[in-house]
């Protein structure tokens, strides 16, 4: 007894040790303490605490560098931060295998889709993504707009039947009935399975599942723990978080992975189908390449991804509508128009050439993209000794972050009226008037670029086509208590988006 006792005491005090040199030692005498820093105020404020989006804002414009700052992340682990594309070409593109998902982020993205293609590394991310190809290829656009017209008059439906339901116009959930739709789209898409979280939306499938990705202080609590303990100790310690977690998702995932293995299954008995508007995403993954495993969790990063990402990027352009009415009122008019009253969608079959003729629909999506990048903040964590705009980066482990957000506004990158909202950008040049294809860093860029851009951007349109020529919307809140928040993946409406959807009158 009494030799375990001097061990844990011996192993308490090399904690106490290693803590107490990271905190006031390594700072001293670190490769990069040459570089420029923030200030970032007494240890004692920070230590558990990871800067964030509007951190990094702030010191794109205070911090005068040339590449590279310097700071400090929770538990005063030492960062560097790229501020220009120069170094995110480098970091993404020329140098990007030697650079990994860090690894706090990597487990993340692990334990709510197991290993897949975000966290897949070096040859295997090459193959995996080669094996996931398929089912992003243009040629299943005729399906996707098929199911994602269909997929937005559900909501539209829903909508009406909310304004309905009461003698007052009641306030709408427009956040939490995106993610309901985005979830219902992928769960058909990805798996054929119905969800059905739209016309249920408190099914015991669904409900904590989508409550999970909620702006909530279970998101910053399983941040934390990510980055106190490797991943494979998280799987066993009875954190409430990470249990919370782990509940959340277990319906879902279950569903996921039965729709997956009987997809294979049939596939492996010859039933394979011919038609591409019949195949869902495991039917076109290519199963030469990818594992059973790496199919299933693939799979549920797609219905991760699929329903989380649209419905916080469609939030934020309705967001951006209500506060600019004018450019609601010029949508509205150019979509009816174009595709005609949105109550006759059920008779009409849309095709790519259908929304290739709406260019103001995409410069609003484009331009609020821009804006609201879903993810904030990318990542990387260095392989090996590398360097990085000139500067030496002599250990493998140093942690490397870019701001999407930061770079999306970069003055330098869009111009003068970089923060402004302004769609008619994306109308004179199909870069926005952007100096580089790294200023806009929403989908990322490099090898590891988002492989469901395209998809993603289709359903946008879709949806918001419908929505737009259906309702006219306004805030149910001062638009001063609308505030952007980090969530458990994406950066969020706190506490959800809450409009009016007022029906568009039609001329008799």
């Amino acid at each position: 007894m009494g030799v375990i006792f001097l061990a844990a005491c011996a192993a308490v005090a090399l904690w106490i040790a290693h803590g107490a040199y990271k905190i006031l030692v390594y700072p001293r005498f670190s490769p990069y303490r040459h570089l420029p820093s923030p200030d970032q105020g007494p240890i004692w404020k920070r230590l558990f605490t990871e800067p964030d989006t509007f951190d990094f804002l702030r010191w794109a414009d205070q911090v005068p560098n040339d590449g590279l700052i310097r700071y400090f992340g929770i538990l005063n682990d030492e960062r560097l931060h790229v501020t220009n594309t120069q170094g995110l070409v480098q970091l993404l593109q020329k140098d990007t295998y030697l650079y990994r998902k860090a690894s706090a982020q990597g487990q993340l993205v692990k334990f709510l889709a197991g290993d897949n293609v975000v966290v897949a590394e070096g040859s295997k991310h090459k193959t995996v993504r080669k094996g996931l190809q398929p089912a992003f290829s243009p040629a299943r656009k005729p399906h996707w707009y098929q199911l994602f017209s269909t997929t937005a008059l559900d909501l539209v439906q829903a909508i009406d039947h909310q304004n309905t339901s009461g003698s007052d116009q009641p306030a709408i959930n427009l956040s939490r009935m995106l993610s309901q739709m985005g979830l219902d789209t992928i769960g058909k898409d990805c798996v054929g399975t119905e969800f059905d979280s739209l016309r249920s939306p408190r099914g015991d499938k669904t409900l904590g599942y989508l409550k999970l990705f909620n702006t909530s202080a279970n998101a910053h609590l399983l941040e934390i723990i990510m980055h106190l303990f490797p991943f494979w100790l998280l799987e066993a310690l009875p954190f409430k978080a990470v249990q919370y977690a782990r509940n959340m998702t277990g319906r879902v995932k279950e569903t996921v992975q039965h729709e997956a293995v009987q997809d294979m299954s049939a596939q492996d008995h010859g039933q394979e189908k011919e038609d591409m508007n019949d195949k869902n995403m495991v039917d076109c993954m290519r199963r030469d390449l990818l594992s059973p495993e790496q199919v299933i969790n693939n799979a549920l990063t797609m219905v991760t991804a699929g329903h989380e990402e649209i419905g916080t990027a469609l939030t934020w352009v309705v967001y951006f509508l209500i506060l600019y009415p004018q450019v609601q009122t010029r949508l509205r008019r150019d979509i009816t128009s174009t595709l005609g009253d949105a109550n006759d969608w059920k008779d009409k079959c849309f095709t790519e050439d259908d929304f290739n003729k709406l260019p103001y629909l995409r410069a609003v999506i484009n331009e609020s993209l821009r804006l609201r990048p879903n993810v904030p903040v990318i990542w990387r964590e260095s392989t090996t000794p590398s360097t990085l705009l000139d500067t030496a980066i002599p250990h493998r482990g140093t942690v490397i972050t870019a701001s999407t957000w930061a770079m999306n506004r970069n003055a330098d990158e869009w111009g003068p009226n970089a923060t402004d909202f302004s769609p008619d950008r994306w109308l004179d040049d199909v870069n926005g008037g952007a100096k580089s294809a790294f200023s806009f860093m929403t989908f990322g860029q490099g090898p590891r670029k988002c492989i469901g851009e395209i998809y993603a951007r289709t359903q946008m349109e879709c949806v918001l086509a419908a929505l737009v020529d259906s309702f006219v919307f306004s805030s149910a809140l001062r638009l001063d208590d609308i505030a952007p928040s980090q969530g458990m993946i994406t950066v969020k409406v706190w506490q959800g988006l809450r409009i009016f959807a007022q029906p568009v009158e039609r001329a008799p």
